[in-house]
């Protein structure tokens, strides 16, 4: 019994000893690399906020390049059709005496009225277009003589009767052209011969402007009044006008071709004049600004006043040298832009940081983010440059 437990004893000891040390050694060199390994992957990798942090203070250049496109701010105005100027022939007062009914009337809406023009009568007393510049205040005769009279042979020649001299003396040719007006009116003349015969101021009734167009025309055995006259007259044609904003009217000099639309139709015109500054009125549909007057063009002449357009600027469609707003610096010489080494095809040997050359430039129009440029050899289309 003795010698077989001394000899499982022997035999359990030399067990123990064959572990063989030096694996552990291996072992404890294999964790000592993966450590190490660990730790330099760990030194490779970093954090997005330490990058961040890092970099916070490196600029980022940010480009844009000049190109060639249209630079065209849209403008677009509500516009309505104003009614021209008219006024009442004749110019009767509330005050008008009884009679004042219509004997006759020879023009309806529409007729054009000129001197030398028979409207029609107001209680058998005829009414015929004279020129605007004759002062009418009192019956002429034979050798009557004044400033009213050279007025009147002034008038007379322009209507067409040449042979009468501007003497300001009442001649027998003088009052042989006013025989004339009443005849080609179909009236009887005042006076038997043309020695007796009398210009009656009162028979003449005058347009600003020497011209107009019948609007509206009384009927016979109506009577007339100051809101009812024998006829209303417009001297001038109707137009479209709008309110536009001082930006806005800038744009709009007279002569300006606009665009024109209405439901059913659209044409071309120009604007005819631009008004003073206006405030903004009491009811707050129009703001401050200036009023834009256009031209009713032909195919708009239909429109009856009160009528909306819309007003717009044609589309040139031109593409022109611009750069983007935000690329335009300024100090005191004035707007430049900064070109990138080696955008614009120059290079430099130098090993300092490279720095923008500056370029002078004069913006002509700006619009949706763009500037026009004029062209500038140094500065073709394409070239790159700095935002600030």
């Amino acid at each position: 019994m003795t010698n077989n437990r001394t000899s499982d004893t022997a035999s359990g000891g030399r067990g123990r000893r064959t572990l063989h040390p030096w694996r552990i050694v291996v072992f404890t060199v294999v964790m000592i690399l993966i450590l190490m390994a660990s730790f330099a992957a760990g030194s490779l990798v970093r954090r997005p906020e330490s990058t961040a942090l890092e970099n916070r203070d490196i600029a980022v250049p940010v480009t844009a390049r000049a190109e060639l496109r249209e630079v065209q701010e849209v403008l677009a105005l509500k516009g309505s059709v104003v009614s021209g100027t008219t006024v009442p022939l004749p110019a009767l007062s509330a005050s008008a005496p009884d009679a004042t009914v219509v004997t006759d009337i020879a023009v309806g809406p529409g007729d054009s009225l000129s001197p030398g023009s028979y409207i029609g009568s107001i209680a058998g007393r005829p009414q015929i277009v004279i020129g605007d510049d004759v002062p009418l205040y009192r019956d002429l005769k034979l050798n009557d003589t004044g400033a009213d009279v050279a007025r009147l042979q002034k008038s007379l020649r322009r209507m067409g009767y040449q042979g009468i001299p501007t003497t300001g003396k009442i001649e027998a040719v003088t009052l042989e052209a006013v025989r004339l007006i009443y005849a080609k009116a179909g009236l009887e003349t005042p006076g038997k011969t043309k020695d007796d015969t009398t210009f009656r101021w009162l028979d003449f009734v005058q347009i600003p402007g020497d011209s107009g167009r019948v609007i509206r025309a009384s009927t016979v055995a109506s009577r007339v009044s100051g809101d009812a006259p024998l006829v209303l007259v417009q001297t001038s044609p109707n137009t479209i006008t709008a309110r536009a904003l001082i930006l806005q009217a800038d744009r709009l000099p007279p002569g300006t071709p606009v665009k024109l639309k209405w439901p059913g139709g659209e044409s071309s015109s120009i604007v005819e004049a631009v008004s003073k500054l206006l405030p903004a009125d009491s009811g707050a549909t129009k703001p401050a600004g200036k009023d834009v007057t256009i031209k009713l063009s032909d195919q708009a002449s239909g429109l009856p006043p009160g009528q909306d357009v819309d007003i717009s600027l044609p589309t040139v469609g031109k593409a022109v040298l611009a750069i983007p707003l935000i690329s335009i610096q300024h100090d005191a010489g004035g707007a430049f832009v900064e070109v990138l080494p080696g955008a614009d095809g120059l290079s430099s040997a130098s090993t300092s940081p490279p720095v923008p050359r500056k370029v002078k430039i004069t913006v002509k129009t700006q619009a949706a983010g763009w500037a026009e440029i004029e062209a500038d050899p140094s500065l073709p289309a394409g070239t790159e440059i700095r935002v600030p």
